[in-house]
Formats: structure tokens, C-alpha cells, sequence
């Protein structure tokens, strides 16, 4: 599938949700809140509907939420306005927000997967960042998550490529068709 074709596909499905449905964050960032420092410059990469980046808001986090649909990133502007938090939004594929070095305290992706992005990733983090990566695995039920295979994490690929760069693994899980993964910049 093309970028048109993902940011159409996106649009479509961002542009059918209800205008009151309340943005949930991911269960990793959710879970493991309590490791965010209390100021800094964040970024929910592949924002979608914005869960991620409200939370991080709320926490007093600068929030750079950037998604490849100008409707998701146009109903995470409406939402935080309405909310009265501020943040930075990005319509574009990931690339473009991760093109500064060091320039972030917290990187949170959550069921989105360009491996070509993953080093950019880490260079993107400041010295003792934080990264919260959250997505779907070969092991993900019918029906759940992407179709496309290329979407999905083989078993262990998330530890196994974040673990080959300058981080400290705080936390990994593999279950129930997602692999989970808290690292910390070195």
C-alpha cells in the first residue's frame, strides 16, 4: 500500500469516529505513567486519535503529536483545544518529526510500525529520554490489528533492534499479540 493510499485509508476511518469520542491512551503509556518526567518536550508518533498525547499533555509534557491523516491530526487539535491543553501537531509521516537529534524527553509509539523509523527514533531522544513502543506481532489474533504482515513484529524483533542500540531496557512484554517495550536512552 502507497502513503496516498495509508492516508486515505486513515482519513476515512479518523474522519467516521464520533466528534465525543473520548481519546484513550495506549495500556503501556497508561501502565507506566508514573516513569515520565515532570516537564520536557514529548512526541506521540502516529498520534491517531490522540490518546497518547493528551495524557502526556496533562502530565505537563510539550506534546508534538504528528500522524500521517490530516483527520486525525485535525480531531487532536479540536480535542485539545476543547480541553485547553496545547500542542505541537505534525501532519505527515513520521520522518519529518524525528529529524532533529536529541530534541525529545519522551518518544511514544503505539500500534504503528515503520522499521525504517526505528533508528531515527533513538537519535531523536535526548540522553536519558524515554521511549514507549507499543505494536502488533505475528502472535496478533485474526481480526485485530493490521492484515498485512509486513505491519507486524516478528517474535522478539521489538527487543532485538531497540536492544542493538545505546538504550536500557526497562521493561519488555510479548502477549496477546503485542510486544510492549520501555527504553531509556543512554
Amino acid at each position: 500500500m502507497s502513503r496516498i493510499e495509508d492516508r486515505e485509508k486513515w482519513d476515512a476511518l479518523h474522519a467516521a469516529r464520533p466528534l465525543d469520542e473520548h481519546p484513550v491512551p495506549c495500556r503501556l503509556l497508561s501502565e507506566w505513567d508514573r516513569l515520565l518526567p515532570a516537564s520536557g518536550d514529548a512526541l506521540d508518533l502516529a498520534c491517531g486519535a490522540g490518546g497518547n498525547a493528551l495524557l502526556l499533555a496533562g502530565r505537563g509534557l510539550r506534546v508534538t503529536a504528528c500522524d500521517l491523516s490530516s483527520a486525525a491530526t485535525r480531531r487532536v487539535r479540536e480535542r485539545a483545544l476543547r480541553d485547553g491543553q496545547t500542542l505541537e501537531i505534525v501532519t505527515g509521516d513520521g520522518a519529518a518529526a524525528l529529524q532533529s537529534a536529541s530534541r525529545y524527553d519522551v518518544i511514544v509509539t503505539s500500534r504503528f510500525l515503520d522499521r525504517c523509523l526505528m533508528p531515527l527514533i533513538v537519535r531523536a531522544l535526548r540522553p536519558k529520554g524515554l521511549l514507549y513502543y507499543q505494536t502488533f506481532t505475528v502472535d496478533t489474533p485474526p481480526g485485530r490489528g493490521p492484515r498485512n504482515p509486513l505491519y507486524k513484529l516478528k517474535r522478539r524483533e521489538l527487543i532485538r533492534t531497540f536492544g542493538a542500540f545505546d538504550v536500557q531496557v526497562l521493561f519488555y512484554s510479548e502477549e496477546n499479540g503485542e510486544a510492549c517495550l520501555i527504553a531509556r536512552k543512554s
